[in-house]
């Protein structure tokens, strides 16, 4: 882009200078969040735009409590919401997903929502998500009864 610039009154010369344009450059944040299961969800204090794209990646391992039945035990989960009894991978508990907030998801995995009152989503333990609107990431444990849970997940989040 050219820009003319004359010197005091009188002038005939003009001087040429020369802008470059500018570039706005983002550098992506990332932050660590802990979300424990015996909480409903967590505000993050994370801002994001609806079409961001969001990145999680989640690790740790906690209890959704007591399940009879065949299972009769209390398994443990992983963020995707894998199910394990004595070491042993059981599955996912899809069956039980109408306790959890997310029904469509497996009881015990990690979901997500934009704003107090947003629509869940699945995060999981490896995820990149374009936000589906404007506010306050919250991360939760996929459950709704949180008295009897137990442990943890630690994500990073990466926000461009």
């Amino acid at each position: 882009m050219k820009k003319s610039l004359a010197l005091g009154t009188g002038f005939l010369a003009a001087i040429e200078l020369m802008i470059a344009p500018t570039q706005l450059v983002l550098a992506s944040s990332t932050y660590t969040i802990t979300v424990p299961a015996n909480v409903s969800c967590v505000n993050t204090n994370i801002n994001v735009s609806g079409g961001q794209l969001v990145e999680f990646l989640a690790v740790g391992l906690a209890t959704h409590g007591y399940e009879g039945g065949v299972v009769n035990g209390t398994p443990q989960t992983n963020p995707d919401g894998d199910r394990f009894l004595n070491g042993a991978n059981i599955g996912k508990g899809n069956g039980l997903s109408t306790r959890g907030l997310l029904y469509s998801g497996p009881v015990g995995a990690l979901i997500g929502k934009v704003g107090p009152n947003g629509k869940y989503f699945f995060i999981g333990a490896g995820n990149q998500l374009f936000m589906p609107q404007s506010g306050q990431l919250y991360m939760c444990y996929n459950d709704s009864i949180f008295y009897d849970n137990t442990g943890y997940y630690r994500v990073t989040v990466t926000a461009d």
